[in-house]
């Protein structure tokens, strides 16, 4: 079977030859380089033979073309890349930012990346592109700053530039899927208990977030990524995608949970920390119950989040070698 299959098939709970397997890491100092950037994603496909590629791009890419400059002085030294300076100031400031050409600048930097891996793998491997969410990209232009302008009562100030934004992101959305993306891997990194509630999340998130899933929806494996702990599930439950990743193991819902009562498939079930750090009898325990819960279908195995470098290698083996044999023992 196929990867492309396989991934399928897990997506709609059908049969596959063995669960499929993904993680991904920052390619830091290749991330600005379309070309760089997709040739060290597919280096880094070949080596570890995953069966699902997430685009790995900048984190701050979908700032950039709305005015911020980046540092990235400490990427060299393993640290990453963060803003210099913002147009957003304070919530007088909002009225400068504008609907983005996605054919221009950064945006259009991921999209050339994309159609690099895209020739380079021929159809071997579903990609999923990797997408911001509107309101995590205006908390990134603030450094979280946008939560206390809408909390403060500035919301006709924000709301104008969180619909450009918006606009913005389903274009990109859109074009990513008309390239040839499987689906898009739509990072929501703040809707998580905290400084704000589940109202505040349905007034000013939610709406936003499922026109850009709706721009996307001609994909078959489109991905919901819940970053963060305590993760207001409740908001995200009914998220129009096929697949479902967060946190395991530092934010619920359980993956018992999830299976039992929703119609995701997970992308999932390794918690990411026991990845980097090969907590090997932690990995073959999750690998064990999940496969039991799951019989295996509905799962791509996967971290719940980026598994940062360096990370030991051997690790990998190790889990792809307990899949298969999970597999055998549990069906």
């Amino acid at each position: 079977m196929k990867k492309v299959e396989r991934v399928h098939n897990a997506v709609e709970g059908k049969a596959t030859d063995h669960i499929p397997f993904s993680f991904w890491t920052h390619m830091a100092g290749y991330d600005m380089d379309p070309c760089q950037l997709a040739e060290k994603t597919y280096e880094f496909f070949k080596e570890y033979d995953v069966d699902i590629i997430k685009t790995m791009s900048n984190g701050m890419y979908s700032v950039e073309d709305f005015g911020c400059t980046l540092d990235q002085s400490q990427v060299k030294f393993g640290g990453v890349t963060k803003i210099a300076s913002s147009p957003i100031d304070s919530f007088k400031d909002w009225n400068k930012i504008k609907a983005q050409d996605i054919h221009t600048g950064a945006l259009a930097r991921e999209l050339q990346s994309l159609k690099f891996l895209l020739e380079k793998t021929k159809g071997d491997v579903p990609i999923v592109f990797t997408i911001m969410s509107p309101m995590t990209t205006a908390e990134k232009l603030t450094g979280g700053a946008v939560i206390d302008h809408l909390l403060d009562g500035h919301a006709d100030d924000v709301l104008p530039a969180l619909d450009a934004i918006t606009e913005t992101t389903c274009a990109l959305a859109d074009e990513a899927i008309k390239i040839g993306a499987s689906g898009i891997f739509f990072a929501s990194q703040i809707e998580f208990y905290g400084r704000k509630d589940e109202d505040f999340c349905l007034q000013f998130e939610k709406p936003y977030d499922l026109k850009v899933i709706k721009a996307a929806s001609q994909g078959w494996c489109n991905i919901l990524h819940a970053h963060g702990k305590e993760i207001m599930f409740d908001v995200l439950k009914n998220y129009p995608v096929q697949v479902f990743n967060w946190h395991i193991g530092e934010s619920l819902p359980d993956p018992d949970e999830l299976l039992e009562l929703f119609p995701y498939s997970i992308m999932g079930g390794l918690d990411r920390m026991c990845v980097k750090e090969n907590k090997r009898s932690q990995l073959h325990s999750q690998i064990y119950k999940i496969i039991k819960k799951s019989n295996g279908k509905r799962l791509i195995f996967s971290p719940g989040c980026v598994v940062r470098l360096p990370f030991n290698k051997s690790a990998i083996a190790y889990i792809k070698n307990t899949i298969h044999e999970m597999e055998s023992i549990c069906n």
